[in-house]
């Protein structure tokens, strides 16, 4: 007994030192895991400090080496990150090629975003591998776009989010020693989407399908940037340049200012970044046009020339620089130091022998030398022999055999074209001749007095410079948008003081005047003068039948149209805006500012769709049944002040109504059926039941279909009783409505019943 004692004693001490054992090597293979993901993460972030440190090449290749690392060991438990370097290789290498302006860049990073996809695609199945397939395919999609393979771009684009749902239901809340980068690349990836596709066209809803889940939305993109820079992950730096390059230069171009609060989140992601990557190109570009959306022009040209020792290992962000220096001043009226600051952004291309956006630069340089001229005599004798190099250059370029050149190219020949008798009276030795045999298609803000002769005198076919540059300013660069009142207002009289002189000179047409309104409309909401806009651009819009065919091919009254709609938008009035936006789509898009609308007029849709739902009620009516809001009419209270003016809503205080258990001046409601139609009256019940009812609107269900119907009420002193808005809907045996509306003021007491 005792020896199997001893035995029993001796196996068992055996099975704990097994079992000692067997921990101590998790332990260490544990450790082994941990020490090597660290070493990964110290290798990720390193290579991520250099990009931003401007050390493109070193980067690059600290990059492609984690990419091209050994797969580990299967059953290792060490996570593959290759996908993760290949990934960010390929976006940097496309950054590098880009900047650099080397030719198939593009194509290069496509290539190899396809194969850092195939790698993800290809390891171990958890939600990092999930993270990198989605934010591949995002990067697919926009390059695609950037190639203008629209189709498959956006198709990507729309891809990618079955991988993004995944980040979003189990990255964001991912435990374990992945958390840093895992959650930091699902925010960003998040954001990313939910951004994009705000700014899709409407037809990408037939991928509606694939988005089982989806719920983002603009604020949300920008939420989700937001929080991936505060939580300081790998991927922090990534959703701080996202956020501040929205709201420096996208809220810019649709037409949008920052809130106090955004402006000083984009304050405080530059004065960290400033701290940490001290130089860094990326950030200083950023800090720049932040002054400039300040409309603190000398401070954002003194930062842009600052970077400008940097900027060399990269010629296209030298280019960036010089270009916005042009833009800067451009902004203060300075026309000659404009010229060679376009001057010089278009050699950059030409010694990096590239054809594209070399026209385009002349254009923009010789239009500020030609302004010049006239404006600044001191620069004059300089700013004409600019010119006359700039028209052999132009005429250079346009004998080249190239047939795909570019819509800011072919913008840039076809000013050359449109002042050729300018250029001829310049120095009769120096003329712009085009080849007959190319033909540029697209489009140009300069198409006008050519064809049909425009309506005027002797003179009207005479290109107006100055209102050129101004077109520019409001409409593609938007560099109005960062001058002072005061200067807009300088720039508008100047405008005005030239057209009252072509007008005496018989050189001033119907067509330039409606030009300039229209800019002079978003110049006065650029100023705050909201009134003034809309009165400038009711007054334009009655300008249209005195328009010729090539006139009113320019699009003019579109832009006006949006300039309306956009204004209604912002004050709240939501029905008279998308009546304006209906009016501006049967315009279709056959017009030469058709594509710089385009994504202003989705925007703004968006927007207007996102405010009716805040602000409007839904219901549906059933087929063969009635629907009914009843609004509650406690006490009327129009009354007459001393003067003898009846008070209403806009100067009564409605606040004093609500605690004196009075209904306000005005009642009014709104509301539309999207499609078929649907019977409508308001009647007016009193409390007084010896009083009879009161039909206040009736509207046939012939008159509703996709209309807006507005209607009020003014009850008159001690009225009592309700307000009934019927929905008829007993006519349909098989269709039921659905029906948006709104009653104001918002606070009233209402029910709804069948």
């Amino acid at each position: 007994m005792p020896e199997n004692t001893d035995s029993r004693q001796k196996s068992n001490g055996n099975a704990v030192v097994g079992s000692n054992d067997v921990e101590v090597k998790m332990k260490i293979h544990e450790s082994d895991v941990m020490r090597q993901w660290e070493i990964d993460m110290k290798k990720l972030r390193h290579s991520q400090d250099l990009m931003f440190l401007n050390n493109f090449d070193e980067a690059e290749e600290e990059m492609r080496q984690g990419m091209e690392g050994e797969k580990p060991k299967k059953g290792s438990g060490i996570r593959d990150v290759r996908p993760t370097f290949g990934m960010l290789y390929s976006l940097l290498s496309a950054a590098k090629g880009i900047g650099s302006l080397t030719n198939d860049q593009l194509v290069q990073c496509h290539e190899r975003l396809i194969k850092a996809e195939r790698l993800a695609s290809s390891g171990e199945d958890w939600v990092g591998k999930h993270g990198i397939r989605g934010l591949c395919l995002i990067s697919m999609g926009l390059v695609e776009l950037l190639q203008h393979s629209y189709v498959r771009g956006i198709y990507n684009i729309m891809r990618s989010w079955k991988y993004i749902r995944i980040l979003r239901d189990e990255g964001l809340n991912y435990e374990g020693k992945e958390r840093e980068i895992i959650r930091s690349a699902a925010l960003l990836a998040i954001g990313m989407f939910y951004l994009l596709y705000s700014f899709l066209p409407p037809t990408t809803s037939k991928f509606a399908s694939w988005l089982s889940g989806f719920e983002g939305d603009r604020e949300k993109g920008l939420e989700y940037m937001y929080t991936c820079w505060k939580e300081g992950g790998i991927c922090a730096p990534w959703g701080a340049l996202n956020y501040i390059s929205f709201h420096i230069d996208t809220k810019t171009f649709i037409g949008e200012r920052m809130t106090d609060e955004e402006h000083a989140t984009v304050v405080k992601m530059i004065s960290m970044y400033n701290t940490k990557y001290p130089g860094s190109v990326l950030f200083a570009i950023s800090e720049s046009g932040l002054y400039a959306t300040d409309r603190n022009i000398e401070k954002a040209r003194e930062l842009n020339e600052l970077a400008e020792p940097e900027l060399n290992k990269l010629p296209v962000l030298k280019w960036v620089m010089c270009y916005k220096r042009g833009v800067f001043y451009w902004t203060d009226c300075d026309w000659f130091d404009a010229g060679v600051a376009f001057e010089e952004s278009m050699n950059i291309y030409i010694e990096a022998k590239r054809r594209s956006m070399v026209p385009f630069m002349a254009a923009y340089s010789f239009l500020s030398f030609l302004e010049a001229m006239k404006s600044q005599p001191e620069h004059a004798d300089a700013a004409k022999e600019k010119c006359k190099a700039l028209v052999r250059i132009a005429n250079s370029y346009s004998s080249m055999h190239k047939k795909d050149w570019g819509r800011q190219d072919i913008f840039g020949f076809k000013i050359f074209n449109r002042y050729s008798e300018k250029i001829s009276s310049i120095d009769s030795e120096v003329s712009f001749s085009q080849r007959k045999s190319t033909r540029l298609p697209g489009t140009s803000l300069l198409k006008l007095g050519r064809g049909k002769k425009a309506k005027g005198g002797t003179g009207a076919n005479t290109p107006w410079v100055l209102l050129h540059l101004l077109e520019c300013m409001v409409l593609q660069v938007r560099c109005t948008w960062f001058m002072t009142p005061v200067a807009l207002e300088a720039l508008r009289k100047k405008v005005l003081d030239e057209m009252q002189e072509r007008q005496q000179q018989g050189m001033l047409t119907k067509g330039d005047s409606l030009r300039a309104e229209m800019c002079f409309v978003e110049m006065y909401t650029q100023m705050d003068k909201v009134s003034d806009a809309l009165a400038t651009a009711n007054k334009a819009l009655q300008m249209e039948s005195d328009l010729t065919n090539t006139e009113k091919s320019f699009g003019a009254i579109p832009m006006i149209l949006y300039y309306i709609a956009k204004i209604q938008q912002e004050r709240g009035n939501l029905v008279e805006a998308k009546e304006t936006l209906k009016k501006l789509k049967k315009y279709g898009t056959k017009y030469e500012l058709a594509d710089l609308i385009y994504l202003k007029l989705i925007v703004l849709s968006q927007q207007i769709g996102f405010d009716f739902e805040r602000d409007y009620e839904h219901i549906n009516v059933a087929a063969g049944y009635k629907k009914v809001v009843i609004i509650a009419v406690e006490k009327g209270s129009n009354t007459e002040d001393d003067t003898g003016t009846e008070t209403t809503e806009s100067s009564a205080d409605v606040g004093d109504d609500n605690e004196k258990g009075n209904s306000p001046a005005v009642i009014e409601w709104a509301w539309f059926v999207e499609k078929h139609t649907v019977g409508f009256r308001a009647e007016f019940h009193p409390s007084d039941t010896s009083k009879s009812t009161v039909i206040i609107q009736t509207t046939s269900k012939a008159e509703t279909e996709g209309k807006f119907h507005i209607g009020e009420f003014r009850p008159e002193a001690e009225t009592r009783g309700k307000i009934h808005l019927v929905w008829d809907n007993t006519f349909s045996r098989l269709r039921s409505k659905d029906i948006q509306y709104r009653v104001s003021p918002a606070h009233l007491k209402t029910e709804v019943l069948t």
